[in-house]
Order: structure tokens, then C-alpha cells, then sequence
């Protein structure tokens, strides 16, 4: 047992504080101790103060305040200097400035900073790094926890330490005793609340609660997602005041050793990436690891296999699952064809198996039963684990990222021996699944355009790999390589492929370089490709003029007849060259059919998976609503609104096509649909003044700018430009838009 030192003359008021004093200290930096050990001497302090404030209870007032005048730490000496708060410097409040503004108090300790309401005094239990501590000056005897009182309105307040992580969930037994003698000693009220504040702020197992606020979220990648409970937002509202904000976020729990971070946690630290690049990076990193970046695309894409085995079979937990589909199939209208097929594969035959209309569970688990293997065509339509995963990807990629998810029963194959025209990735989710996969067997089926038919197992020869996969681990093969996958005797085999790369080519761009639209455009700025072919160039160019140069050339009897067929070849392809040089690869062609490429590229992809925090900054979230009694909550975009755009592949801008026409179109994703194609081509019509400010906005992302440093001639067409951008959902602020109308209050937001 631990004692509690006692001077040997003090009075008994004295050894109240004292003991509260004690007890709560232990309280605090015992990380080991039990909670029931907590209860005993929380109990015993209690016991120990209500006799000695009973014995003598007219000194227990002046006792008390001057135990709290010393104890606590003064404005000046809290708020003197700077805390570094998750890496980022941040000015501490000076008292002048917790004067000037009584409703809000800034405490700084322990790298993490805190807001205080007036009339709320919080506790926030930190968990900021090591190496990110407080320059805060306090004595050592005080090191474990400080306390401040704010004269201005009475309130008292304090920090826990950093060290003292463990979060007891509502106060404790002495709280409760402590109201209870409140109560029956009326006569010394003033003095017992004195007690209870004291009590209050010696306390660390307050639990916080702060109020909303509408703030966007920063992320330090030089954190672990895992450690961080709270984020800081420094917004600075003029060159003398700072204002520090806390947003409280979810505790992650900390994981057990050896235990893997999962698939959902990838996708929440997505939410404090602003560059969509960066964020398919993070994913793309998270597929391939423990592999690099440079590594992959220097020693496998588009040449070799890359198979990863991972021993972690909840490495991908959270993006699919059987349980998932299951639900997906009784609370979703899923066709046969257009969402799933059923199929099978026996004695080198493949057979489709899908009925018309709705896939009814019943009836699709009765086929699944009888050997048959499910394919989802889309699982992204319907699960947005896999939404976010393949909207992220294709932002680093550019390129459409799609997904197919396969069911297979035990010891049973689905598909043909077959080539397909992607860069294909298997991620193995649940179950076992034997792969064999085979080298093109010739030049011509390396890299193909287009996925091959079922092929028979005696023509693709000998595998090049036979593999086992389990749940964690994936397996990459460059289009081209033929495959085929069976499950194992004992488990079924749940997987998902993605696919990206398809019809990414330069084969792709050359028929965009030189598509009839494209030639037409060249032709009419270009003389030379509008003038005649030579005279009688179809008597030495073709295949019959080849046919006889080579013929003279082997006989090495050439006659000067021959000879001068072989110029006349000879300079026509060097005109054809220099024309198709200087005219169809000029940078404006080659611009051009770049932005047709791109154009494409914005049709086909997904929509954008916005997080929460982007939500509410945008037109999804902002703006009028439904207030009970009328529409309220009118926003406006002002000259110093600080914008950027959504993302920076979601958008192209392309002229109209019309040679006297000034608008352009922006294109865009944001309407996309999640089927393949699923809805019309969506555009915004600009005029060509406007074109400066988008390029503008292209070139900044993702950094934000004000509405009034985009590059118009006036602040009206500034104004009208980023409205426009902002209804459409592809501009993002970079804090909620404060309504115009006054009235709208906190319950009219969530009606």
C-alpha cells in the first residue's frame, strides 16, 4: 500500500486538498492500475476529506483558495510560447488575446491543442507523438497535469497529460459523494464548490465534448492513421489573431501486435489526402506492397508476372465479400447478363448459364450449388468500398479501372483457358484458388488489342506459373498472358480482378492523330496535303511495283528500268513522310487528338468518390434547404471564397468543333454513371474568355485559390464563373459557405 506523506503540522483542511490532491494524481499516472484499485482510493480520499472538512469547516474556504491560487498555472506562464501541434508550428493565445475574447480559451500542452467554450471546461486525453511536445513552461512538480482558470467568466479548465493515456469513461464515485455533502451542508456552499471545481480540474477521466464545427481536416503523412485521434486546423484571421480549432475525430483502436492494418483503414486516410494523384499512389502502394512503385513499372508492367504472398488474410478485409453480395442481391436490382453471369467449366467446354431478368438470391445460390461459378460484372455499382477503390485508382493510373468479382464453388472452374485485353490484378478475398498461367505463345498476342476466345488446353502448352492463392494475397499478369483459375477441393474461392490500361495504347492515340475528323481539321490549314498525287504513281508504288524491285534485286540483272522504279518509290514515301512530319505531327495536332484521348478517357470513368469533409464544401452539401418553414440557408460565392477543383482528371475542355464558334465545352465525370457508360455524355458550355480560369484552376490543383485571383477582366465574370463551376459540383471550398440568411439554426441543418 502506498501512503500519502503528511507534514506533520498542517491543518486539516490542508490534508483535504492534500489527499485530493494525491489521489488524483495516482489516478492519472498509473497506466497499469485496475480500475477496481481506482475506486478503493478514490473512495478513501473521499472518506479522508469529508472528516476533515466536517472536523473544521470555517478554514476550509481560505484553505482551499490559496491550495488553487498555487496550484494553478497562470495565463502568462501556460500561453508564453509556441507548441508545435502534429508538426505544424501554432502561436499560443496570450492573455491579451484570452481577455479580448472571453467566449474562447486556447491551452496548448502536449502537441495538441484545445478550444474551450465558455461555461465548458473540457478534458482531452492526448495522443500526439513523442517527438511533437510542448514548449508550454510549467514547474516539474506539475509536469503530470496543469491547471488554468479563466477570470474573465470563472471557468476552470484543464489538460491532461501526455502521458496519461487511459480514458476513464465518466467521473467516478468521488464526484458523486462530493454533490451528495453539497447538498447537506448548505451553509457551506461557497465553499464546497470550490472543492468541486478544485476536484474538476485535477481530474483527467472528464470525457470532451466539443461543439460542431464545420471545419475541414488536415493530414500529416508523417502520421500513422492509426494515431491520430484529433486533428488542428490553423486558419489565420488577420496578421495578430489566431484562431485554433479541435476537431474531435473517431479513437481508432490500437491493433494487437502482429495484427495487419485492414482495407478500411487504407480508405479513411484517403480522407486527409487533397491531391486525388496522391491518393491513388497511397492506394496503388497499398496493392503492390511490399513492392515500390519504380519497382513495378520498371520490372513487371506490361512484361512480367508479379505474385505477392502475403501469410494476412484480412489484408483486404472490407472491400467484398460473399455476406456482401448476399445482401447486395436481396436489397439491389441486379440483372443477369448486365450485372452477373452464371457459368461453367467442364471437359474443356464453358458454358453461360443466365436466365433473363432480376437475379432472385434463391434461384442464383440453387446454380451456385450445382458447381456453377458467379460473376458480378460491376461490383463497384453496388459496393462503394470498391467505388472508392477504383475512383482513387484511376486518378493515379489515368486510365478506367474497372472490376469483375468471382465466385467459384469448391473444386470446381468457371472460364476457358483465355487472354484478356487489361492489366489484370487478382486479389484473393476469401478461400483458395489454384492459378496457371501461360506466356503469349507468339509477337502478335503480346500486348493485344482485344481479349481472346475460350482456348483449348492443348494449344497454350506449359504454365509458366501453378499457384495456390489465399485470402491476401494478389497476383499480377500483363494483358496477353493466358490464365485460367480453379478452387480447390476444400474452401470456395471468393476473388476480385481489376483491370485498368485497356485501349491506353499508342496505337490508341495514333487513331485519334489520324482519325477522319483529324485529318479533315489539318487538311483545311495545309496546302501541301491538299495538292495532287505525282503523275503515274500507281504504276511504281503497290504491291505489284514491290514485288518486281524485289524480283530484279535478287537476279542482280537490274535493268535502268528497274533502277528508276526504285527512286520513284524511293522519293514518294519520303514525301509522304515529310507531309505527314510537318503536318500531322505538329504540337497542335498531336494536342489535339491528346484532348479527344482525354476526352474519352473522362466519359468512361467513374464518378469521383467524394469524402465527407469535401461534401460538405461543395454544392452537395452547401447551399439552400428545407428550414420547416421555407427555404433557407442561402449561400453565395464571394470574391475572397477560397476554391479548387474537385479533382484534376475529372474535367477536359475542348472547342465545339465549329471553325466560327467561340464556346468550348468542359467535360466531366462528376455525372457519371457507376455502369460502364450508364448515362449521357456530361459537358458545361464556356465561353472562350473563360478559358484562362480553368486553366488556371488546372494548374494550381490542388492548392486553393480565391474567386478574385482568377484571371478574368472583371470581378462579375469571376463571380459567374466559379458559381457555375460550384452548381455543377466541380469546384470545392475550402470551408463550408456561411449562409446569407440569419435565421437558419442548427436544427433547420439537419431537417
Amino acid at each position: 500500500m502506498v501512503k500519502m506523506p503528511i507534514k506533520a503540522k498542517i491543518s486539516n483542511s490542508e490534508r483535504a486538498v492534500t489527499a485530493l490532491s494525491f489521489y488524483s494524481k495516482q489516478a492519472a499516472e498509473s497506466k497499469s492500475m485496475q480500475k477496481i484499485k481506482h475506486r478503493k482510493k478514490n473512495n478513501k480520499a473521499v472518506e479522508t476529506i469529508k472528516k476533515l472538512i466536517n472536523s473544521n469547516p470555517s478554514s476550509t474556504s481560505n484553505t482551499i483558495k490559496m491550495f488553487a491560487n498555487h496550484k494553478s498555472v497562470s495565463d502568462a506562464d501556460t500561453t508564453k510560447k509556441c507548441s508545435v501541434s502534429h508538426g505544424k508550428i501554432v502561436p499560443s493565445a496570450t492573455p491579451e488575446l484570452a481577455k479580448s475574447d472571453p467566449k474562447k480559451y486556447v491551452k496548448v500542452t502536449g502537441g495538441t491543442t484545445t478550444t474551450i467554450s465558455k461555461n465548458s471546461p473540457t478534458t482531452l486525453n492526448s495522443t500526439a507523438q513523442n517527438s511533437h511536445s510542448s514548449e508550454c513552461n510549467s514547474s516539474k512538480s506539475h509536469k503530470k497535469f496543469k491547471k488554468n482558470a479563466n477570470k474573465s467568466n470563472g471557468s476552470f479548465s484543464s489538460v491532461g497529460s501526455t502521458k496519461s493515456k487511459k480514458n476513464i469513461q465518466n467521473k467516478n464515485s468521488v464526484s458523486k459523494l462530493f454533490t451528495k455533502m453539497t447538498d447537506k451542508n448548505a451553509d457551506t456552499a461557497g465553499q464546497n464548490e470550490y472543492i468541486q471545481e478544485l476536484f474538476n480540474s485535477a481530474s483527467v477521466v472528464t470525457k470532451t465534448k466539443l461543439k460542431k464545427k464545420k471545419m475541414k481536416k488536415t493530414y500529416d503523412l508523417s502520421l500513422s492513421a492509426t494515431s491520430l485521434h484529433q486533428k488542428v486546423e490553423l486558419q489565420q484571421k488577420n496578421t495578430d489573431n489566431f484562431e485554433l480549432v479541435t476537431l474531435p475525430m473517431k479513437k481508432m483502436k490500437r491493433q494487437a501486435p502482429g495484427k495487419k492494418s485492414s482495407f478500411l483503414k487504407l480508405l479513411k486516410s484517403l480522407d486527409f489526402i487533397e491531391d486525388s494523384k496522391q491518393r491513388g499512389q497511397h492506394v496503388f502502394e497499398y496493392l503492390i506492397a511490399p513492392h515500390t512503385i519504380t519497382e513495378f513499372f520498371n520490372s513487371y508492367f506490361e512484361t512480367n508476372l508479379l505474385l505477392i504472398k502475403r501469410s494476412d488474410n484480412v489484408y483486404f478485409k472490407g472491400m467484398f465479400s460473399t455476406k456482401v453480395f448476399d445482401k447486395i442481391l436481396r436489397t439491389d436490382y441486379v440483372e443477369y447478363t448486365k450485372n452477373l453471369d452464371v457459368t461453367s467449366y467442364s471437359d474443356g467446354v464453358r458454358q453461360t448459364h443466365n436466365p433473363a431478368g432480376r437475379v432472385f438470391p434463391s434461384v442464383m445460390w440453387d446454380y451456385y450449388s450445382n458447381g456453377c461459378s458467379l460473376r458480378m460484372l460491376n461490383p463497384q455499382t453496388f459496393h462503394k468500398p470498391v467505388w472508392q477503390l477504383l475512383a482513387t485508382l484511376q486518378g493515379y493510373m489515368g486510365s478506367f479501372c474497372g472490376a469483375n468479382m468471382y465466385l467459384t464453388p469448391p473444386a470446381t472452374q468457371g472460364f476457358a483457358p483465355h487472354w484478356d485485353d487489361i492489366e489484370a490484378f487478382v486479389l484473393q478475398l476469401e478461400g483458395k484458388k489454384r492459378w496457371r498461367v501461360y506466356k503469349p505463345r507468339n509477337a502478335a498476342e503480346v500486348l493485344p488489342r482485344y481479349s481472346s476466345l475460350n482456348l483449348s488446353e492443348n494449344v497454350i502448352g506449359k504454365p509458366i506459373l501453378d499457384v495456390t492463392l489465399e485470402a491476401g494475397d494478389l497476383l499480377y499478369f500483363p494483358r496477353g498472358f493466358i490464365h485460367q483459375g480453379e478452387a480447390v477441393e476444400d474452401v470456395h474461392s471468393l476473388h476480385i480482378t481489376l483491370s485498368t490500361y485497356q485501349k491506353n495504347a499508342w496505337i490508341d492515340l495514333f487513331e485519334k492523330i489520324c482519325s477522319p475528323a483529324a485529318l479533315s481539321q489539318v487538311a483545311s490549314n495545309s496546302i501541301k496535303l491538299r495538292e495532287g498525287l505525282p503523275l503515274g504513281c500507281l504504276e511504281y508504288m503497290g504491291k505489284s511495283a514491290a514485288a518486281l524491285v524485289n524480283t530484279n534485286s535478287k537476279t542482280k540483272n537490274s535493268s535502268s528500268d528497274a533502277n528508276k522504279l526504285l527512286e520513284q518509290r524511293r522519293k514518294f514515301k519520303k514525301q509522304v513522310v515529310t507531309r505527314m512530319v510537318e503536318n500531322m505531327l505538329t504540337d497542335d495536332t498531336i494536342d489535339r487528338a491528346m484532348d479527344e484521348f482525354a476526352r474519352q478517357f473522362v466519359r468512361v470513368q467513374l464518378p469521383p468518390c467524394p469524402s465527407e469533409d469535401q461534401i460538405s464544401c461543395t454544392v452537395l452539401s452547401d447551399g439552400e434547404r428545407w428550414g420547416g418553414n421555407g427555404v433557407k440557408g442561402r449561400v453565395e460565392i464571394e470574391p475572397d471564397t477560397m476554391i479548387r477543383l474537385l479533382g484534376s482528371l475529372i474535367v477536359r475542355v475542348l472547342h465545339d468543333g465549329s471553325d466560327s464558334s467561340d464556346e468550348y465545352r468542359l467535360y466531366h465525370s462528376i455525372g457519371n454513371s457507376r455502369e460502364y457508360e450508364g448515362r449521357e455524355e456530361q459537358f458545361l458550355v464556356l465561353d472562350k474568355k473563360h478559358l484562362p480560369a480553368v486553366h488556371h484552376l488546372l494548374h494550381c490543383y490542388p492548392s486553393y485559390i480565391s474567386v478574385e485571383d482568377l484571371p478574368l477582366p472583371t470581378l462579375e465574370d469571376q463571380l459567374t464563373l466559379a458559381t457555375a463551376l460550384w452548381e455543377q459540383q466541380l469546384l470545392v471550398t475550402e470551408d463550408p459557405l456561411n449562409p446569407v440568411d440569419d435565421d437558419l439554426t442548427t436544427d433547420d441543418e439537419h431537417l
